[in-house]
C-alpha cells in the first residue's frame, strides 16, 4: 500500500524518522552521516536532494519532489522491501 505524505523536508524527515521509531543517530549512523547533520536538517537547513532520496531509502520509502503548483514540498511512498524504485 502506498502511503503519501507531504510536507517540508525537515518536518517530513522527523516524522518519518519518529514513525519508524529510530533516532537522529541511528538514521545518520544508517546513511553514514553524523547526528548533527541529521538534527540540522530537520531544523529547516538545507539539504542535497541525493541526502534526501538516501534518508529517505534509509526508512524504507521512495521519494518524489517537485514544485509546489504540481506536488507540494515533498510527497513519500512507502514501499515494501525490494519494491522500491531504487533498490
Amino acid at each position: 500500500m502506498l502511503k503519501q505524505i507531504t510536507n517540508t523536508p525537515g518536518t517530513l524527515l522527523r516524522q518519518l524518522r519518529q514513525s519508524k521509531g529510530m533516532t537522529q543517530a541511528q538514521l545518520g549512523k544508517a546513511v553514514g552521516i553524523p547526528q548533527s547533520h541529521i538534527h540540522r536538517i530537520e531544523a529547516g537547513a538545507d539539504l542535497r536532494t541525493s541526502t534526501l532520496v538516501a534518508l529517505a531509502q534509509a526508512l524504507g520509502y521512495d521519494i518524489a519532489i517537485g514544485s509546489p503548483a504540481t506536488i507540494g514540498a515533498a510527497r513519500v511512498f512507502e514501499t515494501p522491501p525490494g519494491k522500491g524504485r531504487f533498490e
